[in-house]
Parts: structure tokens; sequence; C-alpha cells
């Protein structure tokens, strides 16, 4: 018999469920597995492309089994005590707690894992750094139905004093750097699919370790923290060279309040989310014009204060402006700069004082 804390399973459920609940390809990957050996317990799932393991503390004896992830979390849940136990008996298992009886039958069958063999590359990340880095490119990153599969994954490129995280859909990049890492002295890259990525965001927002260490082998990476361990498959094909569009370094530029610019394009979004979409950004003196139009709606402006900057009079560029908030939202600082080379060539918006985050995105041909 085991005594379990409800809480602690639960959030070990609530973090393996995640992987659980995407399409099974395989009527067994519904379940998880519960391990326990010597006071330590293991909430273990997988899709075959990601693993999870959560650790949890308990008391009993030693035992595994399967069972329904979706059932053993309603009926956890409801439960009514901050803890309750847990008896392996023939087929079933017993969810006792004061109040509480049920009978659930496991599984009989065996489960697969993902393994990492050769780990031949290690380095250590901040843990506030990497959740920031992860947080700010992920929504760039192309939808697996919707783009190639290039754009599918991040990068990650360790070179040099820095590790450099990017997603990219093809027109548009997020781009996220930080030096505080340690490696060995191999410089490498790797590619992360995006299903892992959001796993990751979630896992590491139970994380409490301030370091975290990530290993590599050919075909996979794992992290293992406080109490998760989580393994993936790394991503396929051959990401593109996104230095290419890099901003150069005689690009115009103008100086922006980023919440005003933020709130002027989210009440031209009103108008041009009905239509094409578009927002034209325009130069006029000291002031920045943002035009929509939608032959449903109608017709919208906005001006604003521009602070400071060199791009010219009368010079026009087409943004889509949902995908323009989104990668200005990820911006930290109260000014941006808005670097252009090309009117239709990458734009690229970064914070005036942060030096580690960039958005680039592609803007429309004119008209």
């Amino acid at each position: 018999m085991l005594k379990v804390d409800k809480k602690e399973f639960i959030d070990g459920l609530s973090v393996v469920g995640k992987v659980v609940r995407t399409t099974p390809t395989m009527p067994i990957l519904s379940n998880v597995k519960i391990e326990v050996k010597e006071g330590r317990g293991k909430i273990i799932g997988t899709d075959l492309e990601i693993g999870i393991i959560y650790y949890f503390s308990c008391e009993g004896e030693d035992t595994e089994f399967l069972v329904s992830e979706r059932i053993i979390e309603d009926i956890v849940k409801s439960l009514s005590d901050e803890t309750f136990t847990i008896d392996v008996n023939e087929g079933f298992i017993e969810i006792k707690s004061k109040n509480n009886f049920y009978k659930v039958r496991t599984v009989d069958d065996e489960f697969p894992f993902i393994n990492i063999e050769n780990i031949d590359k290690r380095i250590d990340f901040k843990t506030e750094y990497i959740k920031k880095g992860l947080r700010k490119i992920n929504f760039a990153i192309g939808l697996p139905e919707r783009t190639r599969i290039e754009f599918t994954s991040a990068l990650f490129e360790i070179k040099e004093d820095m590790v450099k995280i990017v997603g990219t859909d093809g027109n548009r990049l997020a781009l996220y750097k930080n030096g505080d890492f340690k490696r060995d002295e191999s410089e490498f890259e790797f590619l992360v699919p995006k299903q892992s990525i959001n796993m990751l965001i979630n896992v590491l927002s139970f994380e409490k370790k301030d370091t975290i260490t990530f290993g590599f082998s050919g075909k996979s990476f794992y992290y293992e923290g406080d109490r998760i361990y989580f393994i993936s498959r790394l991503g396929q094909g051959k990401f593109p060279d996104y230095e290419m569009v890099l901003p150069k370094e005689n690009s115009d530029f103008i100086i922006l309040n980023r919440e005003e610019l933020i709130k002027a394009l989210s009440r031209i979004n009103l108008i041009t989310r009905e239509g094409t979409g578009k927002v034209t950004f325009e130069r006029v003196d000291d002031t920045l014009k943002l035009y929509g139009f939608s032959t449903e709606i109608g017709e919208g402006v906005e001006n604003i204060g521009i602070f400071e900057g060199n791009l010219k009079n009368g010079v026009k560029i087409f943004f889509d402006t949902k995908r323009l908030i989104e990668g200005l939202k990820y911006i930290d600082d109260e000014k941006i700069k808005m670097l252009v080379f090309d009117p239709e060539a990458p734009i690229t918006f970064k914070g005036l004082e942060d030096k580690n985050f960039f958005y680039i995105i592609m803007p429309y041909r004119s008209e």
C-alpha cells in the first residue's frame, strides 16, 4: 500500500498528462506508468516523441502499474482529503481516502518509453534565461500543419560565448541570445520541435533549481530538473540561414514608445481584421502615421510620436497587423527601435536597451 500526498500527485499528473493527452498513436500511450522504489515514486508518460517522468514522495512498498491517465487524474482530483492510499491488487488499484473508495482496472501490457544513449554534449543553462528565451521565440515557430518541416523547430546555436535560440515560420523570426551558460569546448547546434518547446515551457514552470543541464545525443536531448525528467527527439530538416535577415549596420531607424504602438495597432486591427489584415506605416515629420482599411468596415488612422530617427519622410511599409502585435509584446523595453534597410526587406524591432531579443518581420510588398 502507498500513502500519497494529493497535491503533489496531481501536480505530477498535470505535467505528464500534457504529453499523454496528445493524440495517441497507440492505445497504450493514453496510460501512465506509476513506479515506486525505496520511497520515491515516478509518474511516467510518453507519446514516443516526448517522454516525461515526474518524481513524487510517498510511503509504502515498491510497486509498479499501468493505469489510464485521465481516469486516475479525475478520481484523485475529486478526493476530499489531502492524502490518500493506493493498493495494487490482482489487476486493479484501490484508491482510498477517509470518505472515498475507488477500484480502477490496471493495464496489463508493456509500456514503451524513449531512451537517450551515447550522450556526447552537455550544457548548463540558468533556468530563468532558458524560460525567458523559450517564451519569447515560441510564437514565431511555424505550425507543422501549415509550413515546411524546417520551420517547425527552434534552433539552439551554441557558438563562441553565446547561446542563440531562434524561431521562424518563414515570414517572421524571433531571436533570443544569452551568454550566461557553461559547456564543454565544442560548438554545436540542434533543433527542438515546436511541440517539445510547448512542453518544455510548461515543465519548466515547475522547476525550482537555479541551473539546469541539457544533454544531447545524435537524435535526442534530455533535461533533468528538481522533480522532472524530460526527453525529446530532435527536430528534422535544415534550419534556414537566419543571419541573412539580421539588421544591417547602415539601416535607417526610428524610436517609438512600445506601449503606444501596441495600443495604436490594436485599435487599427479592429478595422483590418475583417479585411486584408494590413497596416501601413508612414513617417510624417516627427510622427508615425498608421493607416488601416477594410472594404467591409471602413478605415482608421493613428498618429504616434517619434522620439528620434533618420527614416525618410514618405516611406511606406506594409505589415500584417496581428503578427506585428504578437512580436512587439515580447519586447520588454519601454522604447523600441525599428530598423529599416529596405521597406520591402525584413524589418527589425528591438528594445532600445535590450541587446538580447530581436523580432524580425517580412513586410508586404508595396501596392
